[in-house]
Parts: structure tokens; C-alpha cells; sequence
């Protein structure tokens, strides 16, 4: 491997070990440039068939956002109230942070939307073909887009944080952003610029994430 190839590596490298899922931001707003900057970051995600069965709503809105956050909070209210009381102070800790998106300037909703088994479609037989679902590759598909877009955020300085809790409440979301038919809410992605520095969280190690077969 090059000399150049290793420090590019290094350098990337670090940009990922640094990036953190920021929850708390100031009251500046997103430039509609560095929106951009970011959409662009997650169109060259790789996609399944190259289909790029996803798209983007830009939420900045204070009502629209206040309106989304008290949807979820409202379900989660729901779910509280069935908790267990031997895990209700765990789980209801995190369900609490289910709508902390209400605090960003902007909010990016993933939507995906599954399509036609191809496959499927070209088979005389007309029968499902096993381990090819068109939703699980749609769905993978805009989960990479958003990895390039949280990448993207942290090399400008923007902080952002991955959610799907909220889709606790996704048929209310959906309603609320008018979501079109046949796709579904993939995640929200708070973004603005940030007002803490998380520490780093820890990593399992490449000896046990790694299995190395044949």
C-alpha cells in the first residue's frame, strides 16, 4: 500500500473516530448551502440496484418541529404508562430521549420506499425469491445515505444525531410531513451547530467484531 494511501486512510479514519451523536445545539441556523453540502454527501451512498429508493425532507420550521416532537412525546406517554415498574426508570430514561430533536435547527426525515421485487417480477413462477426484500434493501440503502450525511456533518462542524425512536410515533410523522404514499420514515436526523462535545463512546474490539471464515 502507498504512502499516500495509508494517510488518506488516516486521515478518514480519524474523521470517523471523532464524529459523535450530537443532541444539543445552538440557536444558529443550517445555511441552506451547508444543506446542500450535506444532501450531496449522501447521494453518493451506494444503494441497492443502484435505485436510490430514498429521499430527504429539510424540516426547519419552529411549529412544524414543535408539532412532530409533541406527536412522540405523546406516544411515548402512551408506552410509559404500560411500563413494568421493575423497568420503568430505565426505559422511560431513554424513551425521554426519543424527542430531543425538538431542539435543532433543522431536521432531516428519511424516507424510503421498498418497490418491486425484480426478480420476482420476471420468475414464471411468480414466487418470492428468498433473502431478496425489497423493503430490508431500501431501507439499507438509505441508512448508508445517512452514515455519508453524519460524516459530512462533522467534517463541516455541524453536529447531527441519528434517531429512530421517534418513529414510535410514525404514522403521526408521516401524517405531519405528508409523507406520500408507498414510503415509509426511515430515521430523523437532527442537525445544528453543536453545543456540547460528547465523549467518545466506547468500541468493541476488532478481535471481537472480526470472524475470519475459510
Amino acid at each position: 500500500m502507498a504512502a499516500g494511501d495509508i494517510a488518506r486512510y488516516e486521515e478518514t479514519l480519524e474523521l470517523l473516530r471523532t464524529r459523535r451523536s450530537v443532541r444539543r445545539y445552538t440557536d444558529e441556523p443550517v445555511e441552506a448551502e451547508l444543506v446542500e453540502k450535506l444532501v450531496e454527501a449522501a447521494r453518493w451512498a451506494p444503494s441497492a440496484g443502484n435505485r436510490q429508493s430514498w429521499r430527504i425532507l429539510a424540516i426547519t420550521g419552529r411549529d412544524l418541529i414543535s408539532s412532530l416532537a409533541e406527536a412522540v412525546t405523546s406516544r411515548v406517554d402512551e408506552v410509559r404508562d404500560d411500563l413494568r415498574p421493575s423497568v420503568a426508570r430505565q426505559v422511560g430514561g431513554y424513551l425521554d430521549s426519543f424527542s430531543v430533536f425538538s431542539r435543532a435547527p433543522l431536521v432531516m426525515a428519511f424516507i424510503h420506499r421498498g418497490g418491486v421485487d425484480m426478480i420476482r417480477a420476471a420468475r414464471r413462477s411468480g414466487a418470492e425469491t428468498p433473502g431478496l426484500d425489497p423493503e430490508a434493501s431500501a431501507l439499507a440503502s438509505a441508512a448508508a445515505a445517512i452514515e455519508n450525511m453524519l460524516i459530512a456533518a462533522h467534517a463541516l462542524g455541524l453536529g447531527a444525531c441519528w434517531m429512530t425512536g421517534p418513529l414510535l410515533a410514525e404514522q403521526e410523522l408521516a401524517a405531519l410531513l405528508e409523507v406520500p404514499t408507498g414510503w415509509r420514515l426511515t430515521a430523523l436526523v437532527p442537525v445544528g451547530w453543536p453545543a456540547e462535545s460528547p465523549e467518545p463512546p466506547a468500541r468493541r474490539s476488532v478481535e471481537r467484531l472480526l470472524r475470519r471464515v475459510g
